[in-house]
């Protein structure tokens, strides 16, 4: 009989050690790690194993002899659920502006006239991406290249499986 509860008490033991990891291990997948704004290490390590992380990004480029610079979110949102071997990518844009620039000729109201098209551009964009986690990776590690001034390739892996939203100001443009 001392055996028998034993035995039961080892199995309830084993059973709460069972249910507690799942716990544990659901908690973990739901919890999504801050990067902050523009870290692209940390983000980086997120999608090397599909974890769920969010970026504050600020990007500046140029577009034809014009500076722009836009800030949003990047974010790592984990496994897609219906494809096990794809991870979600999320972009979205808050705001865009024009950066000063010496070699520009455009006039003041030029100037306001562009950033307010760039604005109805680009604002609210959002895209919500299926990729490998090697693909992320890599758009991920080459958009930090190119933000730190170095040349890049570009990044060819095949169609995306995207959903692509577009402000309302960019139909009409």
């Amino acid at each position: 009989m001392k055996f028998l509860v034993i035995i039961l008490a080892l199995v309830v033991v084993g059973i709460g050690i069972f249910f507690g990891w799942q716990y544990i291990a659901n908690q973990q997948a739901n919890v999504v790690k801050s990067c902050g704004e523009n870290n692209y290490n940390c983000l980086i390590e997120a999608a090397k194993v599909c974890g769920k992380a969010t970026m504050a990004s600020r990007t500046p480029f140029n577009l034809v002899d014009i500076g722009v610079e836009t800030t949003g979110v990047i974010e790592i949102r984990g496994a897609a659920p219906e494809m096990a071997d794809k991870c979600v990518f999320y972009t979205r844009t808050d705001n865009a502006k024009l950066i000063a620039s010496a070699s520009s000729q455009l006039t003041e109201a030029e100037k306001a006239a562009t950033e307010q098209q760039l604005k109805n551009s680009l604002i609210g964009s959002e895209a919500t991406c299926k990729f490998t986690t090697y693909q992320i990776v890599d758009l991920l590690e080459t958009t930090k290249k190119y933000l730190a001034g170095e040349s890049v390739d570009s990044i060819s892996f095949g169609p995306p499986d995207c959903v692509v939203k577009l402000p309302t100001g960019a139909a009409s443009q």
